[in-house]
């Protein structure tokens, strides 16, 4: 049983970056910043209590900065190729 146990993923570990904002209800938001082995890498931002309208404008300053393309990718086990939106 500990065998399974292990490979069960901690629940803290898995939202470590999330907790603070989830806990104290700060708004926060994940723009797409890029990708590490293409994979998609995000930029996570909080801000304070009823600033959600702040986090929109970071979110459309780096989106316009680094458009995000609009590429969906391969959902099946070793395929590497990817279909436009």
């Amino acid at each position: 049983i500990e065998a399974v146990v292990d490979k069960v993923p901690d629940l803290v570990t898995m939202g470590g970056l999330t907790i603070i904002s989830n806990i104290y209800g700060n708004p926060a938001v994940s723009i797409p910043v890029g990708t590490v082995n293409d994979l998609p890498v995000g930029m996570q931002v909080l801000a304070r209590h009823h600033r959600d309208a702040e986090l929109f404008d970071v979110a459309l300053h780096v989106e316009r900065e680094n458009p995000w393309p609009l590429v969906a990718p391969a959902v099946t086990a070793g395929s590497a190729v990817s279909t436009a939106v």
